[in-house]
């Protein structure tokens, strides 16, 4: 699992008389993952997610003026989605712990300089939820269209963007096509896909289905 902390959300920090710093950063995790199972298989329906993180602490100045320190109490969000043929899943975790970095000034000036960071960060999973949520065949309609895939150049992503203008609509084009099993890269070359259209009326349709899961089948 890689994570990378983008810090530049909100910071404020009040300095006192010798020269130390309370902060509080907040921003966010992107999340990726690079998952093998024990036949070396991957898993492309893993997907990575986003997430808050929060922390609060403070820095101070050692000995050296052009090296300081900083302590903080971090909370990181880390999440992601995947799912098969089946089922959709999402994961919501929630990690404490602690962060250290220190800094070192190469300019050491007022108005411009130059500081190279390094740190770590202690943490540990204080809660987590998982959310299933089964897959759902749409019912076919006659204003949907059709599109041919094309291996090595076609992503659902891509075909999502192309048709409904945005590309977060892919699993609604697995949900259209589940001879494939909800795994993209089952999907031959030269397959023709069903596209849900329009988009609205299929979200619509997708709800429809999904409540009738539930009322036949419960949750």
């Amino acid at each position: 699992m890689k994570n990378l902390l983008v810090f530049i959300f909100l910071f404020f920090a009040i300095e006192n008389s010798i020269s130390q710093e309370v902060f509080f950063v907040t921003g966010k995790n992107l999340t990726t993952y690079n998952f093998k199972n024990s036949f070396g298989e991957s898993n492309p329906n893993l997907k990575g997610g986003s997430g808050s993180f929060f922390e609060l602490g403070f820095t101070n100045k050692t000995k050296n003026e052009r090296v300081s320190y900083s302590f903080g109490l971090a909370l990181n969000e880390y999440n992601s989605i995947g799912g098969n043929s089946f089922n959709h899943y999402s994961w919501k975790t929630n990690y404490l712990g602690m962060q250290t970095r220190y800094y070192y000034s190469l300019l050491d000036r007022n108005d411009l300089d130059i500081v190279p960071t390094i740190g770590f960060n202690i943490s540990t999973l204080i809660n987590g939820q998982q959310t299933v949520v089964p897959y759902i065949d749409l019912p076919s309609k006659s204003s949907d269209k059709n599109y041919i895939y094309k291996v090595g150049q076609s992503r659902l992503d891509k075909i999502s963007q192309q048709m409904y203008g945005t590309p977060y609509f892919g699993w609604l084009i697995q949900a259209a096509n589940p001879q494939y099993s909800g795994y993209e890269f089952v999907i031959p070359d030269g397959a023709v896909l069903t596209i849900p259209f329009p988009l609205v009326a299929s979200l619509q349709d997708y709800k429809n289905s999904y409540e009738n899961y539930f009322f036949y089948y419960g949750r």
